[in-house]
């Protein structure tokens, strides 16, 4: 972790031209940035002036950044002045970008993580949750993921839930997935 902060030439702390006093980085063990938090002069999560606080970031086996997610202060995705609320990145194996998509402000991310902030499997099964939503703020996909970033089975017996809406807002019968995407039907009895 490393922490910048900005001060005057009378020690006093002040705000950089871009919105925050402070600034505090996580790293991985390739020592890239996966985490970042911007903080005002009473050491409170900054709104920056794209409206986030937070970024976080994610990296395939090669070290290319493929995830960038702009959260609020409470940890919230949040939709940038400028339109997104993330992207995501492919690369082919000369670390080229193949494709990147920016995510709109209908995605939410939930992850859990101990005192000690190493992240934990939830009593369901997983560690992180992303939800889409469709423009009625209307889940339209759950997936779940290990705290390796891999798709993975919920004690209910899937790892992604799709759902369709009518006009009225009355949901579909949701389909499911198992962690390799393969559709699957669950027994509804139990």
């Amino acid at each position: 972790m490393t922490v910048q902060s900005f001060y005057d030439l009378e020690d006093k702390p002040v705000i950089t031209t871009d919105g925050y006093w402070k600034q505090i980085r996580d790293f991985n063990e390739r020592r890239q940035v996966v985490r970042e938090e911007y903080y005002d002069t009473r050491n409170q999560l900054a709104n920056l002036p794209q409206n986030w606080s937070i970024v976080e970031r994610e990296y395939d086996e090669a070290g290319d950044e493929t995830v960038v997610r702009f959260l609020d202060a409470s940890g919230e995705p949040v939709v940038r002045t400028d339109g997104y609320s993330g992207l995501s990145r492919t690369f082919n194996e000369r670390h080229q970008i193949v494709r990147e998509e920016y995510n709109g402000g209908n995605m939410t991310v939930q992850s859990f993580y101990d005192l000690e902030d190493k992240p934990v499997i939830t009593t369901d099964g997983y560690w992180k949750q992303i939800r889409d939503f469709n423009e009625r703020r209307q889940v339209v996909r759950e997936e779940y993921y290990d705290t390796r970033g891999r798709l993975t089975m919920t004690e209910a017996g899937y790892a992604i839930v799709e759902r369709e809406y009518d006009r009225n807002g009355v949901a579909s019968e949701p389909v499911y997935y198992d962690a390799d995407g393969a559709r699957i039907e669950l027994d509804q009895s139990a």
